[in-house]
């Protein structure tokens, strides 16, 4: 049974909010097994791609680090120091390029009188947040098993900085989302900006090592502060002077608000067509 006809036959049982819930939780666990059909494809070698991909960026900055004699920033590992830049903004990335265009691509599932456009944004963001927690996960047993120093000072403030990436990146998903859906070229855009992002939010350098005019401007990007949390979690005795982490969680509430503020005007202008 395929996951479009497994989001077909759920059907409500009975009234109540308990009911609801449990149904759109069917519906969401629903779109979730299709989205990684969509993702990963059936071969095993989709899902791998998003493993090594971040290990090929890992290892050829890494490779130039050590061609120039550059020594990691922080921590005795060059390749640790990346993975704690690339691994966060990979999931705000991830976020940002598939919720983008996840409602113009699945218009037909909105025909379903189930699914709403949030379900189907939903399970795109649970699929990316999970596939990079495992992505982050089997990055550091890599690094323990080659013998390389991860000493995490503060796990629990490395999953607050995580979250904060997730809900950063959820929230500009969401938005674009909707932009998408009333100007198609919007999704090119994201792409573009995402990558200037990636540039200049630190992932591969840390803010007291550029000049004062440098620092002013990448500390407007919230990506930046995510990789600064991010690494301040993870390094023992680095303490980020430029972290702001209420501008970050700001971005990522405003965000998600204006996308579902939004999605409930794009519902209206669906409902009339």
């Amino acid at each position: 049974m395929t996951a479009q006809m497994t989001i077909g036959a759920i059907r409500p049982r009975g009234p109540g909010l308990a009911q609801g819930a449990a149904t759109q939780a069917r519906v969401i666990g629903a779109l979730v097994l299709r989205e990684t059909q969509t993702r990963f494809g059936t071969a095993k070698l989709g899902f791998l791609w998003a493993i090594i991909e971040p290990f090929c960026h890992i290892l050829a900055f890494s490779q130039v680090a050590k061609m120039i004699h550059h020594s990691a920033p922080l921590g005795s590992s060059v390749e640790v120091f990346f993975a704690t830049g690339i691994v966060p903004f990979f999931l705000f990335r991830d976020l940002a390029f598939h919720l983008s265009p996840s409602l113009s691509a699945n218009r037909s599932l909105l025909y379903f009188p189930l699914v709403k456009n949030m379900d189907v944004l939903a399970a795109r963001a649970l699929l990316e947040i999970a596939t990079w927690a495992v992505v982050a996960v089997l990055a550091a047993a890599t690094f323990a098993c080659f013998g390389l120093e991860l000493g995490i000072s503060d796990p629990l403030n490395l999953m607050l900085a995580w979250g904060a990436m997730g809900l950063l990146g959820t929230g500009f998903g969401v938005t674009s989302a909707i932009i998408t859906m009333f100007a198609h070229s919007w999704d090119r855009l994201v792409h573009m900006f995402v990558r200037i992002l990636y540039v200049t939010s630190g992932v591969y350098f840390l803010p007291n090592h550029l000049p004062e005019a440098a620092r002013d401007f990448i500390w407007w990007f919230p990506t930046f502060h995510g990789v600064e949390w991010f690494r301040e979690a993870f390094f023992p005795g680095y303490h980020s002077m430029s972290l702001n982490r209420p501008y970050l969680l700001a971005w990522g509430v405003g965000l998600l608000l204006v996308g579902m503020l939004g999605e409930r005007l794009l519902r209206k202008r669906m409902e009339h067509e």
